[in-house]
Parts: structure tokens; C-alpha cells; sequence
């Protein structure tokens, strides 16, 4: 009888495992999905790619205001104050 509990224990082990499982893949899937149509990626590769050049652009973008405002600031700054 004993057998039969930890058979049947496992047996709910298993399903909510499965369950897990299946839920973690439709999780997966549905970020492939929203890759592939937001960013036409085809891999979490390819967006990681995208993502580090989207982040050199930003980082590049910073510095050139950061430098167009401190021109800006050297020619103007004395009318602001």
C-alpha cells in the first residue's frame, strides 16, 4: 500500500513538473514570437547583438550632446545665469 502513496506521489511530482515545464516553453515561445515580429530576430543571439549595438548608439548619442552642450554652455552659459 505504501508503494501505491509514493507512486501516486510521484505521479503528481511529475504532472506539476510537466506543467512547469509546458509553461516555461510557452513562455519561451511567446518571447521568440515577440523577437522575430518587434525586432525581426530569429534567436536570443541576434538580440543580444541588437541590443549591444542599439546600446553603443545610445552610449555614442550621450556623448555627442554631452559635448554639444558643453559648447553650448562655454558660448552661451554667462546669458543664462
Amino acid at each position: 500500500m505504501a508503494d501505491i502513496k509514493k507512486l501516486a506521489k510521484l505521479k503528481e511530482i511529475v504532472a506539476e513538473l510537466q506543467s512547469n515545464a509546458d509553461k516555461a516553453q510557452g513562455a519561451l515561445d511567446r518571447v521568440l514570437w515577440q523577437l522575430k515580429n518587434e525586432y525581426d530576430c530569429d534567436s536570443v543571439d541576434d538580440a543580444v547583438a541588437i541590443l549591444k549595438k542599439l546600446r553603443d548608439k545610445e552610449e555614442a548619442a550621450e556623448k555627442a550632446f554631452d559635448e554639444a552642450m558643453r559648447k553650448f554652455e562655454k558660448k552661451w552659459g554667462d546669458l543664462l545665469t
